[in-house]
């Protein structure tokens, strides 16, 4: 891949997060080893839908160094955006029909391979909540840069929120191995949100080596 070196805006775009704790395998079975464990490991599924994207991300609570971080594991994506996506940020490749439904008394994401569901998840019950309220984590997409190897992409997504719901996580359907993992299991809820706002991708600021600790593997890519 070549890292962007200038931002891809995304428009208005809505944001959907849905975290629960893993169980049945260790963080540091699933981390390379430059990364990690948190206790406990949550799984954060995040899906956009935006001008031109609609995308599913799995991501790995963990910690460069000291820093909370969440490194991709599995998605779906489709839209224009895609190739430029992969390319750029290391963002998934995989294609599938990701889409996000909202009703008045809950919100669904869906992704379908062929006429196969193979991720529904999502929240009921949403209520307004300020958008202050709700922290986004820096995620770190694995990449392989050219003539550099493979590379944790440091990926920093800016959402200027507009409006944001809380309610209660749902898993409806969850193949994990369709993801690439049978061992990622989301089990016990613990928050899910939804946000409605403008989505700006910076180009990456730095890249880590995955065998080796944030402190002695840390780059800055060329700006």
């Amino acid at each position: 891949m070549n890292p962007a070196t200038t931002p891809l805006d995304l428009g208005e775009a809505e944001v959907v997060v849905v975290t629960y704790e893993l169980a049945g395998v260790r963080g540091d079975e699933l981390l390379p080893a430059g990364l990690h464990q948190t206790i406990p490991t949550l799984l954060t599924i995040t899906a956009w839908r935006a001008e031109g994207i609609d995308m599913l991300q799995l991501r790995l609570s963990c910690r460069a160094g000291f820093r909370a971080r969440t490194l991709l594991v599995g998605g779906a994506v489709r839209g224009a955006f895609a190739d430029e996506l992969a390319e750029g940020w290391a963002y998934p490749e995989r294609r599938a029909d990701v889409g996000i439904t909202r009703r008045y008394d809950r919100v669904r994401v869906d992704v379908v391979d062929g006429s196969r569901t193979v991720l529904s998840v999502g929240l009921d019950d949403p209520r307004p909540i300020s958008p202050h309220d709700i922290q986004h984590i820096v995620g770190l997409n694995l990449g392989a840069i050219n003539g550099g190897g493979k590379r944790l992409i440091q990926v920093e997504p800016h959402l200027e929120a507009m409006r944001a719901e809380r309610g209660e996580p749902v898993v409806a359907a969850f193949d994990a191995s369709w993801f690439g993992d049978a061992r990622i299991a989301p089990v016990h809820p613990v928050a899910a949100t939804i946000e409605v706002g403008h989505l700006m991708l910076p180009p990456p600021r730095f890249a880590l080596r995955p065998d080796v600790p944030a402190w002695e593997g840390t780059e800055t890519l060329a700006r």
